[in-house]
């Protein structure tokens, strides 16, 4: 599961790998070069809340749904070798490929998830993605078991619309303040998430097993990918 992750994400990043030669070949502006990388982080947002809304990842096989998704991805990023001669023109495809990673990345948790084995209490395998696996471990216990791939993916898409945020207004900001000033506010977001996680450990120790994932794993009644 790591590899197909790793492998299936590597389209992610295609264009920010080369995007030094981009700047001269299309010549684009500090701020051309930052909207073409986040354009992938807002679609990703798009077809992740459309994903949600739609509960694909619980009603099409998580397997089938991350095959074409990465598919999808993989075709867009070779279109742009081919036909791509500008930013106007690489845009919509980048766009697509982040719609496409909303079925990869957040679909390719919730495999890991439905398969990982155990009481809820378990520790999470390492074939969690590092950035969000405790975050993914905790709302897999809470979540209602027929739901978790919705529950997945809305947090996903969650988590990087604050990164898009983050990405399009810091550097404006670290024109004005100075970068010195502009990165202790990135502290924000860890000490809110650690807040958070504080309240949710004194939650589940005042009424353990109460959340219906954790109910789900401990009577193994939980689903399994079709």
């Amino acid at each position: 599961m790591v590899l197909v992750q790793v492998l299936a994400l590597s389209v992610w990043f295609s264009v920010s790998a080369v995007l030094p030669a981009l700047r001269v070949e299309w010549m684009l502006g500090r701020a051309g070069g930052i909207w073409l990388t986040a354009t992938v982080q807002i679609s990703f947002v798009v077809g992740a809340v459309a994903s949600a809304g739609l509960n694909l990842a619980d009603r099409i096989r998580p397997q089938l749904l991350l095959a074409a998704s990465a598919g999808l991805g993989a075709a867009c990023t070779a279109l742009i070798t081919v036909f791509a001669g500008s930013a106007a023109v690489a845009a919509p495809l980048r766009f697509l490929t982040g719609v496409a990673m909303a079925g990869v990345y957040p679909v390719g948790l919730t495999i890991v998830v439905l398969l990982r084995p155990g009481p809820a209490a378990q520790p999470a395998p390492p074939l969690d993605l590092a950035d969000s696996a405790q975050f993914s471990a905790a709302l897999s216990e809470a979540a209602d078991p027929r739901y978790v791939g919705t529950a997945l993916t809305a947090q996903t898409a969650i988590g990087f619309l604050l990164t898009v945020v983050t990405i399009a207004v810091l550097p404006a900001l670290a024109d004005v303040v100075g970068w010195r000033l502009a990165i202790p506010i990135l502290a924000v977001g860890p000490l809110l998430g650690a807040i958070a996680m504080t309240r949710l450990i004194r939650i589940t120790r005042a009424a353990p097993g109460t959340s219906p994932g954790r109910r789900a794993r401990e009577t193994g009644k939980g689903l399994r990918p079709r």
